[in-house]
């Protein structure tokens, strides 16, 4: 939720004084509105609508897998743990023995959701932090909450049991575990010769890599026409820019907890929707706001 409030005010900022006002809010969608309305109609299509975001979405998607490339050579030496230019069984069964050990914090050689969670470890709100470190854990959020394409990761627990958690129970057992890092050494030493070099590595990760990028580009696509649906209050087709700003002020009320004209860092943040749906049950309406990510 912090990385969320974080790219909310990088996004609408304008004049970078670490706060985002509702004129600034409001300019900045006018702009993204004339940006998507192609042909100057007043309003936008759902082509439009589509198209801007896919343009958005091939850049995002562009962006991130070279840094998740960058980021497998960087794994591949860390895994070389003898510099010789290839990764055995031992190396790879070592860091995963480490990686699984992180997880199973009560040594039951299972992963689950009585194991501490490691999620977010890198952010502790209540950790004192220096003006440089502050900038740059907010950098940081800024950058994970802007990412278009996420691979699972092993450094939380959703990530373990999403990759490995085969029978899919919500419990990751050592042999379950052991089991898909042989299938996945297996699969990345295409020569059978018993050791990974660099080259095997990282295609076999691309190859991962593109199918989730296909993956994640279909369903955005298709989410983002359900986005316009729901944005098109009349359902003529066409959105206008108040249609727009509809969801968006929903979106600005909601991240201004202080209700004061201004989103900061020092908002409290807002309750989570799961949580702000069962009040608006019992005690009100509730509105459709669409994430500042997508929208």
């Amino acid at each position: 939720m912090k990385m969320r409030q974080a790219q909310f005010i990088d996004r609408y900022d304008a004049d970078d004084d670490d706060r985002v006002s509702s004129v600034e809010f409001e300019q900045a969608r006018r702009g993204r509105f004339d940006l998507t309305d192609e042909d100057e109609s007043g309003k936008v299509s759902s082509e439009e609508y589509v198209y801007e975001w896919e343009d958005r979405l091939d850049l995002g998607l562009a962006r991130d897998r070279k840094l998740a490339v960058t980021q497998t050579f960087r794994r591949f030496a860390a895994l070389d743990e003898n510099d010789d230019a290839g990764v055995t069984w031992s190396e790879y069964d070592a860091s995963g023995r480490r990686m699984f050990s992180a997880h199973d914090s009560d040594k039951n050689d299972e992963i689950n959701g009585a194991d501490t969670k490691r999620d977010n470890i890198m952010y502790n709100p209540r950790k004192t932090l220096t003006e440089d470190q502050q900038e740059a854990e907010q950098a940081r959020l800024i950058r994970r909450a802007n990412r278009m394409l996420r691979m699972p990761s092993t450094h939380t627990l959703k990530g373990m049991l999403t990759k490995y958690d085969s029978d899919g129970d919500e419990v990751l057992s050592w042999r379950e575990f052991n089991l898909a890092r042989k299938e996945d050494f297996a699969r990345s030493d295409v020569d059978q010769n018993g050791s990974v070099d660099e080259e095997e590595y990282v295609i076999e990760f691309e190859d991962r890599l593109d199918a989730r990028i296909s993956e994640t580009r279909a369903g955005s696509v298709k989410q983002a026409r359900r986005r316009f649906k729901a944005l098109d209050d009349d359902a003529d087709g066409a959105m206008t820019f108040a249609e727009y700003q509809k969801s968006g002020h929903g979106m600005f009320k909601r991240w201004d907890s202080g209700d004061d004209g201004y989103v900061s860092r020092d908002d409290a943040l807002p309750k989570p929707r799961e949580q702000r749906a069962e009040q608006e049950k019992d005690g009100g309406s509730t509105n459709t706001v669409v994430n500042a990510a997508t929208n």
